[in-house]
């Protein structure tokens, strides 16, 4: 997958910052290959159904910080 050094890349700097971040890489994958039906596809789409299944206070919060962001960002200029 092209996008694989980027997103090992993102995640490595988003846990230096103190993000909790976990990757899912499989050697010699392509793009979107959870969506493919084989047996490496049917083993990520069970890992994002269980990630998906926890509880997500955390992401609550994210949601509310970034909202907060967004709001006070100045509004684009009018045409």
């Amino acid at each position: 997958d092209l996008l694989s050094p980027d997103n090992l890349i993102f995640a490595e700097r988003a846990r230096a910052a103190g993000v909790e971040v976990d990757v899912v890489y499989e050697e010699g994958m392509f793009h979107v290959w959870p969506l493919i039906e084989m047996p490496e596809a049917r083993r990520a789409r069970d890992s994002i159904v269980d990630f998906l299944s926890l509880p997500a206070p955390r992401r609550a919060r994210a949601r509310r910080g970034t909202k907060a962001a967004l709001a006070t960002r100045p509004a684009p200029a009018a045409e």
